[in-house]
């Protein structure tokens, strides 16, 4: 790598000298594109900071993750905090605010996030301009400029939304669905499992310029998920309790040589006790070997000691030669092991019949989830891969939901379908916006009319099928 652009990329922020160059790369998809990502980080890797640079030496990107100290300084006022963010994109394209317009000025818990995009037809381009995130005494924590694009052309005809409105109410339809809602994300009173009335299709989003409304994803493709018969529970000891560790598999030749803490989880990560690195390789290649080579990572609720997932990384080979059916059975008697009396609440996914017939190492294994009525959980779902070879289990990602969370919520919803479509079309708007075009090689953008709720302007996720309250996105 240029030693230009590495003295180019320490001018930009100032990196502590105790902090070490993990990452140094460069990456060039064509002739002509190419990037330079460089990552520095203290020797726990706890703290660090990420950039990339363009083949010019342009900051791209940039990313800080620092610990949070107590200090006495007094944070700036917003006015003082808007002037850095734009001073710092202005130190990099002094020409940028000539076609990019603030369109997000958010103050979060301890940053504030700003959007410069931009306008066309008075609506916004997405992926266009740039964020910037500064922390509340001025640091810049995030920065990603997308950088100005070509201008879509308007169409020359553009249909009614009444037009769009009529179809939506033509062609729309509800499922039953139990699913979480979190108030950082929806605009409820109360969050949490919930059970609602899901639109279907869920994303509403039409194209502008084409009569009938056509919506800009083939729903039709869309095949429902079929499910197959579970075969009987395993005879196990269900008095046995059993360990992190031998749920697991971890040997006494293994350690722990990580652990990092996640919040409400923490992770773990362990491997051979004479494990020997390899030659430092600064590539991302090399560096996400370094992280996983050799080792087995899981990641544990802190308040209940549950194992929530975990996967090898550490290969295993045995001299058995196991067929779909007698992993299927190692898995059940896993999941036994780990969530007794989760059996009753699982769906399990058909596998794809397109799916290579020859000999594998794995077979996984992935489940649905429901209630005991057999409404499904939105989002939700259990897996776990097989290794064929030695019958143990290589990975496994559990559900979120506790078994007495299901059983929480009523069974049977208050609102019929029809009033749940009735409460729905009568929040129901739609508006132009621009939309990513991603099966069009020509054009990069189109207008469409997505569907939003009237008075927030922003998607309506579902209808409460208990209260009836509308579930719409936060603004």
């Amino acid at each position: 790598m240029s030693e230009d652009i590495l003295k180019r990329a320490k001018s930009l922020i100032q990196i502590p000298s105790h902090w070490s160059l993990i990452i140094e790369d460069y990456c060039q998809p064509n002739e002509s594109a190419g990037y330079t990502l460089l990552s520095w980080a203290d020797e726990e890797q706890n703290e660090g900071i990420s950039m990339q640079l363009d083949p010019k030496g342009r900051l791209t990107k940039l990313s800080q993750e620092r610990k949070e100290e107590k200090t006495d300084t007094k944070p700036l006022s917003d006015v003082d905090i808007k002037i850095i963010a734009e001073q710092f994109l202005l130190s990099h394209y002094p020409d940028a605010l000539r076609a990019l317009t603030l369109n997000v000025n958010e103050k979060l818990e301890n940053k504030y996030r700003f959007e410069y995009v931009q306008f066309v037809m008075n609506l916004p381009l997405p992926n266009s301009g740039c964020f910037i995130e500064v922390s509340l005494t001025g640091d810049i924590l995030e920065f990603h400029y997308y950088g100005v694009k070509k201008e879509p052309a308007t169409p020359t005809n553009i249909i009614s939304k009444e037009q769009v409105l009529t179809e939506i109410k033509r062609t729309l339809d509800f499922n039953l669905v139990l699913s979480t809602i979190y108030a950082h994300t929806y605009n409820v009173k109360e969050q949490g499992l919930q059970l609602i009335y899901e639109p279907n299709p869920s994303v509403l989003n039409y194209r502008a310029d084409v009569f009938p409304p056509t919506l800009t994803i083939n729903h039709e493709e869309e095949i429902p998920p079929q499910y197959v018969t579970l075969p009987q529970q395993a005879n196990l000891n269900e008095n046995k309790k059993w360990s992190i560790v031998e749920l697991i598999g971890i040997t006494d030749e293994m350690e722990v040589i990580r652990e990092v803490d996640m919040g409400e989880e923490k992770g773990v990560v362990w491997q051979d006790r004479n494990w020997e690195e390899k030659d430092r390789d600064r590539t991302v290649e090399g560096f996400i070997s370094r992280q996983t080579e050799g080792t087995v990572k899981a990641i544990i609720s802190k308040n209940c000691g549950k194992l929530n997932s975990f996967i090898w990384f550490k290969e295993r080979s045995g001299n058995l030669s196991l067929n779909r059916e007698q992993c299927l059975q190692k898995a059940i008697e896993f999941i036994q092991k780990t969530i007794p009396n989760y059996r009753e609440h699982l769906l399990l996914l058909a596998p794809d019949i397109s799916e290579d017939e020859e000999v594998r190492k794995h077979e996984s294994f992935i489940f649905h989830i429901k209630n005991k009525n057999g409404i499904p959980m939105h989002l939700e779902m259990l897996m776990v891969v097989v290794n064929c070879q030695t019958g143990l289990i290589d990975q496994y990602s559990g559900p979120s939901l506790e078994v007495e969370q299901l059983s929480e919520l009523p069974l049977e919803p208050v609102l019929s379908k029809e009033e749940a479509e009735n409460l729905f079309l009568s929040h129901l708007d739609v508006n132009l916006a621009w939309t990513i075009d991603y099966d069009s090689k020509d054009v990069d953008y189109i207008l469409t009319y997505e569907a939003c709720n009237k008075k927030t302007k922003t998607a309506i996720s579902g209808i409460h099928a208990i209260t009836g309250e509308v579930i719409s996105y936060r603004e």
